[in-house]
């Protein structure tokens, strides 16, 4: 069951990028400002979530990729002036920790689309997604189950 909940994460998390070329999530200082992330910085913020606070190294070979190392610390200190990450010196080199939670970053990119392509209508969201992906009975039994709690236990 894990599985297939990561699948459904993974269609859905595909077909919003699909959608929109940047996340929108809120500055954890300023929460009416939004940070719009660019595909790639978004890439470079899912390391520091998977893995928790990494050097541009640590970055670097996660991330698996043919890119400078370089690159990822511009991106990285870009990330940094937006306020989406913060570093702390650590010998010679910094370590970058994410300041916003990736739950914040996922509800402020979806709220983002909804409000972009489905006139703010959650419904319409979800209802495309599911009308759009390929997903088994258990996803579907799962989003059932989901939409059948009461508000309050949905989080």
């Amino acid at each position: 069951m894990y599985g297939r909940s990561v699948a459904l994460r993974a269609a859905i998390d595909t077909s919003v990028h699909r959608a929109l070329n940047y996340y929108v999530i809120s500055n954890t200082n300023d929460p009416k400002m939004p940070v719009r992330l660019t595909e790639r910085e978004a890439d470079l913020m899912n390391v520091l979530w998977e893995h928790g606070p990494s050097t541009v190294a640590e970055v670097h070979a996660r991330l698996g990729e043919r890119l400078a190392y370089t690159t990822v610390l511009t991106m990285l200190r870009m990330l940094e002036a937006k306020r989406a990450v913060t570093r702390i010196k650590e010998g010679r080199a910094h370590r970058y920790a994410a300041r916003i939670a990736r739950a914040s970053a996922r509800r402020r990119a979806l709220a983002a689309v909804a409000a972009k392509f489905f006139r703010g209508s959650t419904a319409g969201l979800l209802a495309h997604l599911v009308e759009n992906e390929r997903l088994s009975d258990t996803e579907i039994a799962r989003l059932r189950e989901i939409l059948e709690r009461p508000k309050r236990e949905r989080g």
